[in-house]
């Protein structure tokens, strides 16, 4: 196995034979391996397929048995920006990302941006529930007081309902007319203006 090798590589021989949950939080500086090992697609850097670790291999501290140390703290040199994760052979190459991406970046932006949309649309919707139960009340008033209405004119006589009919449609007309007559402008009477002078 890939992972036995870079252990061996390293002088972690105490971690060989662990199960891979135990390994799958280790992490191995990438100072350990040269720079025609890593290619770089995008923004990720990612092992080669025959990537081994040779590089800086005395500043490894062998000593220590605490399995849960990470193997990227044997390496004391700040120049390290960032570690790739170590994994089993067969994820190894899937899991070496140094930092996000700028689709990763962007990704986020849009999801971000899809949430706050589907809150306001459920703001939004509720609302529009609310407008519908004030309207569909205000046209149930509406209806029984019609309904009223026609019931007490029915009643009448003829002359009377007449009567009615003819009231209510001056009503109708007269507010029709205080309407055009407020709306146009009103001539200026010159005469007055004159005479208050």
């Amino acid at each position: 196995m890939k992972a036995e090798t870079w252990l061996k590589a390293i002088g972690r021989d105490e971690l060989i034979g662990l199960p891979n949950k135990d390994l799958d939080g280790l992490r191995i500086c990438a100072l350990h391996f040269s720079d025609d090992m890593i290619f770089i697609d995008r923004s990720r850097r990612c092992f080669k397929e025959n990537a081994y670790p040779s590089m800086h291999i005395s500043f490894q501290n062998s000593s220590t048995n605490n399995t849960n140390t990470t193997i990227s703290t044997i390496s004391t040199i700040a120049a390290s920006s960032s570690s790739i994760p170590f994994n089993t052979p067969e994820n190894v190459e899937a899991n070496e990302r140094f930092v996000p991406t700028s689709e990763e970046i962007k990704m986020r932006e849009i999801k971000k941006k899809h949430e706050e949309c589907c809150k306001e649309l459920r703001k939004c919707k509720k609302t529009i529930y609310k407008k519908r139960k004030i309207i569909k009340k205000q046209q149930q008033k509406l209806k029984k007081k019609k309904n009223k209405w026609e019931d007490l004119t029915s009643r009448l006589p003829t002359f009377q309902k007449l009567f009615v009919e003819m009231m209510t449609d001056n009503l109708q007309h007269l507010s029709q007319v205080c309407f055009l007559f407020f709306s146009k402008p009103q001539p200026i009477n010159l005469n007055f203006i004159k005479h208050s002078t």
